[in-house]
C-alpha cells in the first residue's frame, strides 16, 4: 500500500492480468510469506556453506591434534628409552687441566728382587742431564726402603725403593737413578717399577709397608733394562666415576739409548742400569663418567609431553562437545523450519 492508501500489485497479479479490485488478497499476509520464503530459500544455503567450512576446519585442528597425540607419545616412549639406554651405558666425558706443579708421585723401584744395588741419584733441569755420576755417595734424592709381605706370595716378603719424583714441569725437572747389577748370574737383566700419585701421602702414612703392599696390588708394573739409558716421561689420567669414587691412572712412555760402557773388562761383569723420569707434558687428563641423559632432563621432556597430552585431550573433548551441540542446534532449526511450514498450510 502507497502513501495515498491504494494497493499496489503484486507481480503475481500483473502477471495474470488482474487487478486489485478483481482479488482482494492479504497484502501483509502475503509480504509475511514472501520474507520466509526468501528466508528459507537463501538463508539455509548460506548456512550450510558456512557449516561445510566449519567442519572442515574442526576436522583439520583434529587431525592436527591426534598427530601431535601421537608424537607426544613417542617422544616419551622414545625418551624413557634413551634414559634407561643411557643408565646402562655411560660415557667418558674428557677434558684437560693444565698444571705446572705436580703432586710428587712416589716410584716404587724393585731392585733387590733382581739384587741390583742402588748407586746414585740426583735431580737436574732442562734436559741437563750431565754424564751418569756412578759415586755411591752421590744420592741427592729423597728415598725410603720398605718391606713387607708380597701380596700374592704371603710366604715371601719384598723389598722396594721408594723414590719421591719430580714435580716441576715447567722446569722440566728430572729424576737420575743409577743401579749396578751382576749379570754373570742371570740370562737378562731387568728392574721392575711402580708408580702411584702421591708421595706425600706414603710419607705421612703411619703403616707404610701396607700402603707399599696396596699400591702393588692396585697398580701396574713396568720394567726398565740394563745396559742403557731408559728415558721415562709421566703423565697422569684422572677417572671420576658416577658414584663419587675417584682414581688415577699413569701412562708412561720409554725411550732407550745405548750405554757406551768403557770401563775397563773386568768391571763391566757388572751391568749398569740408568733411568730418568720426568712429567710428559703439563696436562692432566680428566675424564668424567656421565650419563647423556639426566633424570631432570628426562621429567622436563616429560612434562612438556604429558602438557600436550593434556591440552590435545581438552581440545579433543571441547572439539566434541561443540559438534554435539551443532547437531543438536541444527536438529533444533529443522523443527522450527518444519513447524513453521505446517503453520504456513494450515
Amino acid at each position: 500500500m502507497d502513501t495515498t492508501g491504494k494497493c499496489w500489485r503484486c507481480p503475481c497479479c500483473i502477471n495474470n492480468g488482474n487487478s486489485d479490485e478483481d482479488n482482494p488478497v492479504d497484502y501483509h499476509g502475503d509480504t509475511v510469506n514472501l520474507i520466509q520464503a526468501s528466508n528459507e530459500s537463501v538463508t539455509p544455503q548460506c548456512k550450510s556453506g558456512k557449516s561445510v567450512l566449519g567442519d572442515i576446519m574442526k576436522a583439520a585442528l583434529t587431525l592436527f591434534y591426534v598427530t601431535l597425540f601421537s608424537t607426544a607419545g613417542i617422544v616419551a616412549y622414545q625418551t624413557i628409552s634413551d634414559l634407561m639406554e643411557s643408565r646402562k651405558h655411560p660415557v667418558a666425558s674428557i677434558q684437560y687441566n693444565e698444571t705446572d706443579m705436580y703432586l710428587p708421585p712416589g716410584i716404587v723401584i724393585y731392585s733387590t728382587d733382581v739384587n741390583a744395588k742402588f748407586l746414585s741419584c740426583g735431580k737436574y733441569f732442562y734436559d741437563l742431564v750431565d754424564p751418569p755420576d756412578i759415586n755411591p755417595n752421590h744420592k741427592n734424592c729423597t728415598n725410603e726402603e720398605v718391606v713387607y709381605p708380597d701380596p700374592y706370595f704371603p710366604e715371601r716378603y719384598r723389598k722396594a725403593i721408594v723414590f719421591k719424583g719430580p714435580m716441576n714441569v715447567h722446569d722440566k725437572e728430572i729424576l737420575f737413578i743409577n743401579f749396578s747389577l751382576n749379570q754373570t748370574a742371570r740370562n737378562f737383566s731387568g728392574i721392575e717399577y711402580l708408580l702411584f700419585q702421591n708421595w706425600n701421602t706414603f710419607s705421612n702414612s703411619s703403616n707404610k709397608e701396607g700402603f707399599i703392599r696396596q699400591v702393588d696390588i692396585d697398580n701396574p708394573t713396568w720394567t726398565f733394562s740394563g745396559g742403557m739409558l731408559t728415558w721415562i716421561r709421566m703423565s697422569l689420567m684422572e677417572t671420576y666415576y658416577l658414584n663419587g669414587s675417584f682414581n688415577s691412572v699413569f701412562d708412561v712412555s720409554e725411550s732407550m739409548v745405548k750405554y757406551n760402557d768403557i770401563r775397563p773388562e773386568e768391571e763391566r761383569v757388572n751391568e749398569l742400569f740408568f733411568v730418568l723420569y720426568e712429567w710428559r707434558d703439563k696436562y692432566i687428563q680428566q675424564n668424567h663418567i656421565v650419563n647423556t641423559m639426566s633424570v631432570w632432563n628426562t621429567v622436563g621432556v616429560l612434562c612438556g609431553v604429558f602438557l600436550t597430552l593434556f591440552k590435545a585431550g581438552e581440545f579433543v573433548t571441547k572439539a566434541i562437545q561443540r559438534m554435539l551441540k551443532a547437531r543438536r542446534n541444527k536438529k533444533l532449526q529443522e523443527q522450527q523450519r518444519n513447524n513453521s511450514r505446517r503453520q504456513m498450510i494450515t
